[in-house]
């Protein structure tokens, strides 16, 4: 099947079968945003200010950049 040590694949049951599809993972935040991340925590940590995913944090990301 020459599958790789962690290589990622989709699974799909087609009819009686088994289909495996190679796929590729992307990172979601670069290494910048990564950082900035770990600062919010840090810095927002004790406030307790809660974030909604999608716009609002990258909206708080953009602003700390």
């Amino acid at each position: 099947m020459h599958l790789r040590p962690r290589e990622l694949f989709a699974v799909d049951v087609v009819g009686n079968f088994i289909k495996l599809t190679p796929v590729e993972v992307s990172p979601r935040y670069t290494a910048e945003e990564l950082k900035a991340i770990d600062a919010i925590v840090t810095s927002e940590k004790a406030k307790g200010k809660q974030f909604k995913p999608g716009k609002d944090f990258t909206g708080h990301l953009k602003k700390i950049k």
